[in-house]
């Protein structure tokens, strides 16, 4: 599915709740043969497409619906998996977002807070306010600690 701006809100929250149905498959690793087979796959894949490629308008609106969806529990993982990545590559067009829902919804400012940057994932500008926004939980990562943090989630061989 390519979001576009006439996506509706109901196919958003339809591609949220198969992302999130497909995340928990991925974390639980049952049987790995029958992921390509799994009909929300492709919601997953969707939404990473997303992250990359869909006008920032529509991406944003999934993006918060996925984290209002995502129960409790989930919700760390699922700011790493979500918001961090789109943050990361156009999170320097989303700051005055980022901001006001920082301000307005509590898990969302939770969710923040969870998420690393770096300082080259955006201008210094950008990253202070989002950073700022997370009540400075985020501590922008310097490129040596990047790597460093890469090195402990990398598997083995």
């Amino acid at each position: 599915m390519d979001l576009t701006p006439s996506t509706s809100d109901q196919e958003l929250a339809v591609l949220a709740a198969s992302y999130l149905r497909f995340a928990r498959v991925l974390r639980q690793g049952d049987d790995l043969e029958l992921f390509s087979t799994n009909p929300d796959e492709a919601a997953y894949s969707a939404v990473d497409r997303a992250i990359r490629e869909a006008p920032v308008d529509v991406v944003w609106l999934l993006l918060l619906d996925i984290l209002r969806q995502a129960p409790d529990e989930e919700l760390a993982i699922t700011a790493v998996m979500t918001l961090e990545p789109l943050l990361q590559r156009r999170g320097a067009d989303l700051v005055d977002r980022v901001e006001h829902e920082a301000k307005t919804d509590h898990r969302f400012y939770w969710a923040l807070s969870q998420i690393w940057l770096s300082e080259e994932d955006m201008p210094a500008e950008a990253l202070d306010r989002i950073a700022h926004a997370s009540g400075d939980q985020i501590k922008p990562l310097r490129q040596r600690e990047l790597s460093s943090r890469h090195r402990l989630f990398r598997r083995p061989g």
